[in-house]
Order: structure tokens, then sequence, then C-alpha cells
């Protein structure tokens, strides 16, 4: 006799429990496994690549759909990490590519290139600027990086 705590708890019988110990149970686990040695791995193995294959497939079907959430995602995740970076609450104010190209056009703000960037301006993330369409532009690199050296320059100045 063992007291019921010993006991391997079950959902599907009626008293909660099997009616084998914890002990027996190990050791009925172990048996069983030994004697099924490749069996279980090779089961559980083909599990997973199914799974990892089946994820991957949802995956790039909703990057394919979804091209422009990626897009403003990447951009605000990224200034959520620069801003906490330079010690400032991140504060994004979500937009679409489509806002920002009406409201500035589809070309570099400051030099008229073709833009590949977001530029925090005109008060720039090392600055607390937020995340919202009012404070960024469409840059190009080397206007971007520009400005970044601009701030630079400032922030020594203060120092």
């Amino acid at each position: 006799m063992k007291p019921l705590p010993e006991f391997v708890r079950s959902k599907v019988t009626r008293s909660g429990y099997l009616g084998h110990c914890r002990q027996c149970e190990r050791a009925r686990v172990r048996q069983w496994r030994a004697e099924n040695r490749g069996r279980d791995s090779e089961r559980r193995r083909a599990y997973r690549v199914a799974h990892i294959e089946r994820e991957r497939e949802r995956v790039q079907k909703w990057h394919a759909e979804n091209p422009e959430r990626i897009r403003a995602n990447a951009w605000a995740s990224n200034y959520r990490t620069r801003a906490v970076q330079y010690g400032y609450e991140p504060v994004v104010v979500p937009f679409a590519r489509e806002e920002l190209i009406d409201v500035y056009g589809d070309a570099c703000y400051h030099c008229g290139d073709e833009w590949t960037e977001l530029d925090h301006w005109p008060v720039a993330v090392a600055e607390g600027g937020e995340h919202r369409l009012e404070n960024v532009v469409p840059s190009c690199a080397p206007c971007n990086s520009a400005g970044a050296v601009e701030i630079r320059k400032r922030r020594r100045q203060a120092a």
C-alpha cells in the first residue's frame, strides 16, 4: 500500500490516477525506450522536420502577402532598439510607406536621389526624436549618414 500522491496522475481515469506508481511507470518507460531505441527518436525527428517545413511555408506565404507590414515593423523595430540605446522611451506612431511618399515624395528629402532609408528629422533618435510621420523623411544612405555626423558634432559641443 502506497499513499495516493505516489501514483501517476491521469486525466482519463475516473479516480484521476493510473493503477501503478511513479516508480513502476519510470521502469516501464525505461524498458520501452530500450526496446524501441531508434523508433521513437525517428518518429520525433520526422515530426520536427515536417513541422519546421510547414512553419517555414506559412512564414514565407505571410511575408509574400504583407511586404508593407514587414517594412513598417522593421523601421519601428530599428527605431525602438536605437531609442533604448540612447536612453529614451520609444514612441512609435505607425504609418505606411504610401503615407510617407504622399507627404514627402518618392525621393530623398535632402538631395532628391533614390531613397532607401528613413531619416528621423528634424529631431533625431539620438536627441529623443519619435518615430512618427511628422518626424521622419525618406533619405538616401549618404544623407542619413551626414545627419548622424552632424548630430555627433552637436553632442560634443553640448558636452
